[in-house]
């Protein structure tokens, strides 16, 4: 009996504090953010209609309420027990509920519901802007991946404000279709495999916390196999990608340091014999290649670089040599 009254009173409760929609207000939200509901009034309403029932219809009318109360009284005796004081208890019971239940709904559809519509409004906006911002990610890398294709491009600084506004997934989708376009491109088609390095490095301006290392090392192995390789610029990535590597603890991946070697090899090949840069730069090829043999992927990479495998062909011989003095 307690129940239902009080679910009685509780959906009536509901009813008269439900928030309006501003739409149903007479006006649409102007800015897509704010709130589109509003506190519901029907209690004042109601009340004051019910005041002008009284005052028309007059007291009389309502004392078809005592018979009902009556009655249902009856009703609850024989289930409490039959006592005489069944009724009473009944009536109290009821009328105590469903007060309880009526306030309940009404002080939760006043205060809690209308945030929690406020909540569904803001990740809906939260998810439409989400969804915009990483449509627009996707349509202008698909644009610079294809841009000897002709069209107007986006500039570094858009397409780097873009990215960065785009959500973590849509990141990810597009660094793996730029990388997919240079690792396919790389060698048989350098100036299209060349439209990754612009995302590459879009996605490397987004990345503040500083650990997306596969932009890093995909923009350095770029830079090594465009058609004018920069040694010192691809040797730099790939060295920020050993560095995020290692500080999260990513296993594997030596092949950075194998390319990392071969772009430092021709970097000394331009430098002085003598220079002192030279020397320190020799004794970390030494060590990156040392590195590279340790994995079963980087190992391959040293062993069919034909410059890697001169440099090291070089070291041999200046080993005999030394020995042999």
């Amino acid at each position: 009996m307690a129940g239902a009254a009080a679910l009685t009173g509780a959906i009536a409760g509901f009813l008269f504090g439900i928030p309006h929609t501003i739409a149903a207000a007479g006006r649409e939200p102007r800015d897509p953010r704010e709130p589109r509901h509003l506190g519901n009034t029907n209690l004042e309403v109601v009340s004051d209609w019910l005041t002008k029932i009284i005052v028309g219809v007059g007291l009389i009318q309502l004392g078809h309420a005592l018979p009902a109360l009556a009655r249902l009284g009856r009703n609850l005796r024989v289930p409490l027990g039959g006592q005489p004081s069944a009724s009473a208890f009944g009536l109290a019971l009821v009328i105590s509920y469903a007060a309880l239940g009526f306030l309940f709904g009404y002080l939760w559809s006043r205060e809690k519901f209308p945030g929690q519509l406020r909540a569904a409004d803001v990740l809906r906006h939260q998810l439409a802007d989400s969804d915009q911002a990483a449509t627009k990610a996707f349509k202008l890398v698909t644009e610079q991946l294809n841009s000897l294709k002709g069209g107007n491009l986006a500039t570094p600084a858009e397409l780097n404000q873009v990215i960065a506004a785009a959500p973590a997934l849509a990141r990810i989708l597009c660094f793996t279709a730029a990388d997919n376009m240079r690792a396919v491109h790389w060698r048989d088609d350098k100036p299209r495999m060349a439209t990754a390095i612009p995302v590459f490095r879009a996605l490397i301006a987004a990345d503040g916390a500083r650990e997306l290392y596969q932009a890093h090392g995909a923009l350095g192995w770029a830079l090594k196999d465009q058609e004018s390789p920069e040694w010192q610029a691809a040797a730099a990535e790939l060295t920020e990608a050993i560095q995020i590597r290692d500080r999260l603890g990513v296993a594997g991946w030596k092949v950075y340091e194998a390319t990392r070697a071969l772009c430092h090899i021709k970097i000394v090949e331009q430098m002085p014999v003598d220079s002192r840069q030279s020397e320190s730069l020799v004794g970390l090829i030494n060590e990156d290649l040392a590195a590279a043999v340790t994995d079963s992927y980087a190992s391959r990479l040293v062993a069919e670089s034909a410059d890697i495998q001169v440099w090291i062909d070089m070291l041999a011989l200046r080993s005999e040599m030394s020995a042999a003095s």
